[in-house]
């Protein structure tokens, strides 16, 4: 029997705002993913087995940039105390998978578009502690499980999700 993981989300962030702003948003939103004291163990085998380690990859959308996770819990591990951070302030794992990003110029202002994929679950509680931060810009989430037609809207303003 297949099994496949059924809850992918499919997601388009905006984000929108004045240029100077947007644009301090694009650049600390690029970063590399966190890396876990169990994944250095498991990296360090496979290699062993391969001839070449493979590269970090300079994200677009790096949850990790944005909201970062604590070395503390990066020297815990993944399994023993990530996750649980993760789901906890990103409302995620693994952060942003797939990610292509559009850079717009608009009347006033600029516009970033994300579109990327969450494994299980929105990333809406890291956009609750980004918005936060970026009170002047306005992100607007459109997400969608894959295998379903609905598309739900999420919207944070002056900081607050509305």
């Amino acid at each position: 029997m297949w099994w496949m993981m059924p809850n992918w989300v499919c997601c388009t962030l905006s984000v929108t705002g004045d240029t100077d702003t947007v644009t301090d948003f694009v650049k600390k939103a690029e970063g590399f993913d966190r890396e876990y004291s169990d994944s250095v163990e498991k990296r360090a085998l496979i290699r062993v087995f391969q001839d070449e380690q493979p590269e970090k990859k300079l994200e677009l959308l790096c949850f990790h940039a944005l909201v970062p996770v604590p070395g503390k819990i990066l020297k815990a591990g993944f399994d023993r105390r990530g996750y649980d951070w993760e789901i906890r302030n990103w409302g995620c794992k693994w952060g942003a998978l797939n990610i292509r990003r559009k850079l717009s110029p608009m009347a006033k202002g600029s516009k970033a578009e994300y579109k990327f994929k969450t494994p299980n679950s929105s990333p809406c509680i890291l956009l609750d502690n980004v918005a936060a931060k970026y009170r002047a810009l306005k992100f607007v989430l459109k997400l969608r499980y894959e295998g379903d037609k609905e598309i739900t809207t999420v919207k944070w303003v002056n900081g607050v999700r509305c």
